[in-house]
């Protein structure tokens, strides 16, 4: 009888595990066609859409052909606060060109251009 609960309790975690990682999995990959309201929306799509920023602007950097080192003086906590101070009030627009603006910002203010 023991065995047979230990069982059940064995399989219900598993699927719950499972279900937890399904979830996390469509979280991290669906960065670039998601909205602003999307990385809002919950603390896993928060943390995926952090790591999704971080991965964008590592890429824009490598293809960077006037500055390789944009933001490099800026902590990652700093981007995420202006990227979401760019999505403020625009919760439809993609969270890839909120990251854009953000980068582009940072691009111009470290060749000492305007805004």
């Amino acid at each position: 009888m023991i065995l047979r609960i230990l069982c059940v309790v064995a399989l219900l975690l598993s699927a719950n595990f499972r279900a937890q990682a399904d979830e996390t999995v469509a979280v991290l990959t669906k960065g670039l066609k998601n909205s602003c309201a999307w990385w809002m929306r919950g603390p896993n799509y928060k943390v995926a859409g952090e790591a999704y920023i971080l991965g964008f602007w590592d890429g824009a950097n490598l293809w960077n052909k006037y500055n390789h080192r944009v933001g490099e003086n800026e902590s990652a906590r700093i981007i995420y606060a202006e990227v979401e101070e760019a999505c403020a009030g625009h919760p439809s627009k993609p969270l890839f060109d909120a990251a854009v603006e953000v980068y582009s910002l940072h691009m111009r203010r470290d060749l000492g251009l305007n805004r």
